[in-house]
């Protein structure tokens, strides 16, 4: 009985999703707007974490540059989600005209080469976006993710996700994916900013001014299947248009250093988010460890 109700309120939520998407953006940028003013005006959404988190990474930044970066990170923050919401029903070519894909001949080349490429993603501008990737660049992207509690909003992110032709793989999974297809080229889409829920001191460093675990996940990957490492840059050129620029990290892991693959990243979305302040989630509780 209870799948039974689980799927009657998937297909009620996933239609009425399809319904609202259908509103031109307009209307639903008019919708993220009124969502702004409760979030951050009237609610305060973790208000104190986002505030607590810039100030701590900026530290040279004065009170009027830090809140205005919370107000500017907030109405993107709301602005994805109508952005995410509007997956359901835009059309890809539509979609594609909204996200500029620089640099990604870097990936073709290496998986024509027969090599596997580990694509390393922060949580900066609306990352969603770029699954229309396989549709614009025709590139077979499998994505890394840990799937939510919630089991209908799961199904629903699935569907979303996948829409463009991505293909998903549970993060517990892609150790034995990736040895299942040993010698296949293949592009893994890892987001690598987390807090670890493990942490291994090893891979603690200065990041943003702070001491912080690093998850070790790219790393140890990329040495495992000598994949080559890239990362993507991602910022908001407009409301509602990004860039995604692809750039190299190291084609040859097993020559770096431990903890080297890890430190680049980290250097390379450090540099990234001080390109566009206000474009990183900054609610998450990156620091609570």
């Amino acid at each position: 009985m209870k799948n039974v109700l689980n799927e009657i309120y998937f297909r009620i939520l996933y239609g009425l999703a399809y319904l609202v998407s259908l509103l031109p953006y307009s209307v639903l940028y008019a919708f993220s707007f009124l969502s702004y003013i409760f979030v951050y005006n009237i609610f305060g959404y973790r208000k104190t974490v986002v505030i607590q988190n810039i100030s701590r990474s900026f530290p040279s930044k004065n009170y009027d540059d830090i809140k205005n970066i919370s107000k500017d990170f907030y109405r993107k923050f709301v602005d994805h989600f109508v952005e995410i919401l509007k997956l359901r029903s835009v059309s890809p070519r539509k979609l594609a005209r909204r996200v500029q894909f620089v640099n990604f001949d870097i990936i073709k080349k290496y998986l024509a080469e027969g090599r596997k490429v580990i694509v390393g993603v922060g949580h900066c501008g609306n990352w969603e976006m770029f699954n229309i990737l396989p549709y614009s660049e025709s590139l077979e992207m499998y994505v890394v993710y840990k799937p939510l509690r919630n089991k209908i909003q799961d199904r629903i992110m699935f569907r979303l996700r996948t829409r463009f032709g991505v293909k998903m793989i549970p993060a517990k999974q892609i150790g034995r994916h990736i040895l299942k297809n040993k010698g296949i080229p293949q592009a893994y889409f890892l987001i690598g900013d987390q807090c670890p829920s493990r942490v291994d001191e090893t891979y603690r460093m200065t990041f943003l001014n702070q001491s912080s675990a690093m998850f070790p996940g790219i790393e140890k990957l990329s040495i495992a299947c000598d994949a080559v490492v890239t990362y993507l840059n991602i910022t908001q050129k407009k409301r509602g248009y990004y860039k995604v620029e692809c750039i190299l990290l190291t084609e040859k892991p097993k020559t770096m250093k431990e903890t080297e693959i890890t430190r680049r990243y980290a250097d390379l979305l450090e540099a990234n988010i001080k390109q566009e302040p206000s474009g990183w989630l900054w609610t998450h509780k990156r620091w609570k460890r």
